[in-house]
Parts: structure tokens; sequence; C-alpha cells
């Protein structure tokens, strides 16, 4: 087994970004069947554009729809709080949430009710085992997101991200014979990751940033398979459909 398996995905492209259809999928739907699977997890991920109002200390951050006319189009957007409340029904029912967010600004998600770099990054510090919600932004609320060519079509957020998917975010732990990661990789070695090789891509003007965003604090938190190879930890047994039994 070396890949993740997701029961139900849906994607949302150009016109059907809308708010309306956020609202419905982040309040209605997906909580109910989530509520159907306690230990579910929950994959958020959104890359488009964004925009900022007000003083860069206080800054309010906009998700720009397919129907925005400019990158100011505030008319025709959405607003970063109300995001943020539609997520929070997602993260009172499900076991493991991270969302992941490319746009200008995205920083702006985060308010003094989450806790902005809570989470420990520090290798695998949260237990996959346990439940968490965290999100991870492609910069702060003041900074804008970047493509570059030179690492694919896509954002440098998410091109940095698929790479580190592919075994290099996997650092944790190191084993006696020098090698590295358990074939898992955990929010806290994505987060570490990104922030560390989206800054060095982008010199210092693309920082990602992680969150804790659960109330009371995250004690687990999402995972990945390294595609590249899958150790199972000693003491541990791998069942079918993917899930690690301790």
């Amino acid at each position: 087994m070396n890949e993740d398996i997701f029961d139900e995905i849906v994607v949302l492209k150009d016109r059907n970004v809308t708010e309306d259809n956020l609202r419905f999928f982040l309040e209605s739907y997906f909580p109910s069947r989530l509520r159907e699977s306690p230990k579910s997890r929950f994959l958020f991920a959104y890359s488009g554009h964004g925009m900022s109002e007000g003083p860069k200390d206080h800054s309010v951050g906009y998700l720009l729809t397919s129907s925005a006319n400019s990158f100011d189009d505030k008319l025709n957007s959405i607003n970063m709080s109300v995001l943020r409340t539609y997520i929070e029904g997602v993260v009172d029912v499900v076991y493991q949430t991270l969302v992941l967010i490319n746009a200008s600004h995205s920083g702006s998600l985060f308010s003094r009710q989450f806790s902005i770099n809570g989470a420990t990054v520090s290798g695998g510090a949260l237990n996959l085992s346990f439940g968490g919600a965290h999100a991870i932004t492609a910069g702060t609320s003041s900074q804008q997101a970047w493509a570059d060519p030179r690492l694919g079509k896509g954002s440098v957020f998410f091109e940095t991200l698929l790479a580190g998917l592919h075994g290099e975010a996997d650092a944790y732990p190191i084993f006696p014979d020098g090698t590295r990661g358990d074939g898992f990789i955990t929010v806290d070695e994505i987060a570490t990751y990104l922030k560390e090789e989206v800054s060095w891509e982008t010199n210092g003007v693309e920082i990602p940033v992680l969150s804790d965003l659960a109330p009371e604090g995250s004690l687990g938190g999402f995972f990945f398979i390294n595609r590249q190879r899958l150790r199972v930890p000693s003491g541990w047994r791998q069942t079918e459909p993917f899930s690690i039994v301790r």
C-alpha cells in the first residue's frame, strides 16, 4: 500500500467556486456525511487568487471567485472570516482535518481564536493516531502567492507540497543507520518542509504558515503516506483498506 485513498472527492472548479457552494458543502453536506463516520479524515485544498483590504496589521482577506473582474474585486469574493466559519463546522465533527490554501494574503484565514504556528513543528511531534485540525496557508496575510515555471505548471506552494509527498518531507524518525522517515508524512513534517522550501524558492517573499484549528489544541493531526515507500513502524500492523492499528 503506497497511496492515500479517499472515499469521496468533491471538486469545485472555475464558475462553481461560489460562496453558496462552499457553504453548502462545508456547513451542510460534509458535516452530515462525516457524522456517519466518526474517525474520518477531511482534506480541503484551495488554489486561486486572493486579496486583502485595510491596514497591513489588521487586514481582511478575501478569496476571489471566477466571476471577479480584477485582483481587487471585493464584490466577487469570499471573505476569509466567512470561510473560516464554514470550516469550523467540519472541524467539530471530523477526526482529522487539514486545510491547504494557496492564495495571496491567505494567512488572513487565521484569527485570534486560532493559534498561529500553534502546532508543534518538531518532526512528527503530533501523534497520527489522535485527532487534530490544522491549516497551512501559502503565506502570511501580507504576502502574495507565487508560481514558478521551473517547478511546474502549478503554484510554488502546491508544486512543493507534491514534491514533499514523494518522500522529501518524510524526515523523521532518524534511524541508527542514518536513514530517515517511517512512511508517514505528518502535518508537522509537511509544514516544516513547505516553510523551508517555499521560503528558499521565493527568496523569503512567501513563507507558509501553519496553524492549529482545534479550539483546545490538537494532540494529533492529518498525515499522508510517503509515495516512495511505506515503512510500518515496529509493533504496528497494516490492515486493508488502509489503516494503521497499534
